[in-house]
């Protein structure tokens, strides 16, 4: 074999390796940041949980003094270690969506309204550990009342995003019982005529 050959034939297997360490470094650059994003991730991650409390909270705060009455509430609870951004809330009755309380109660049978205070949370931030009580009734007889018709008919639905854009919903539905925090691809938007505005 001659030199020439002997020297073209390292160069190509030089030129093989360099190739090789270029690759294993690109796929090493891509696997620290595919890395680093999980961890970015799990470090704000919401977890929306939406339940109900037959009983008020020892504060509702009205001027920093507590209500005296008892009743219950609609509660959604982030339990995550990031803020939940919430994109879009549903409320429906027997599969029909509602745009409000008012509609709500008549569409559960109400002929005149129970005493009540709302807190919208549709597209509102919920920190970590925060709970709100975004539905109260006033009045114990008035919430099993009303809690024996919201288990048999109404579903309340939530879409909520982290702080990176990854979505998950959470449902409250006693006729079905699903695990909340379930992943969507992301929050599509809800048609004007089935938006809840609290």
């Amino acid at each position: 074999m001659s030199n020439d050959n002997y020297n073209y034939n390292w160069d190509a297997i030089a030129a093989v390796v360099a190739a090789l360490i270029g690759l294993l470094a690109i796929f090493i650059s891509g696997y620290t940041a595919w890395n680093v994003r999980q961890q970015t991730r799990a470090q704000v991650w919401p977890y929306l949980q939406l339940g109900e409390s037959d009983y008020l909270p020892s504060q509702i705060l009205n001027g920093g003094v507590p209500v005296a009455s008892q009743g219950g509430a609609l509660e959604a609870l982030n339990k995550g270690v990031g803020p939940a951004i919430v994109r879009s809330v549903e409320v429906l009755v027997d599969g029909k969506p509602q745009q409000g309380w008012g509609p709500v109660f008549k569409a559960l049978g109400y002929h005149s309204n129970p005493k009540f205070e709302v807190s919208s949370f549709d597209h509102e931030v919920l920190s970590p550990g925060n709970t709100l009580n975004f539905f109260v009734i006033f009045g114990q007889k008035a919430w099993m009342h009303f809690k024996s018709k919201f288990v048999k008919h109404v579903t309340i639905r939530t879409c909520y995003c982290s702080t990176l854009g990854d979505c998950w919903t959470s449902t409250l539905d006693f006729r079905n019982l699903q695990p909340q925090g379930q992943p969507v691809s992301s929050c599509s938007g809800v048609p004007a005529d089935e938006q809840f505005a609290g």
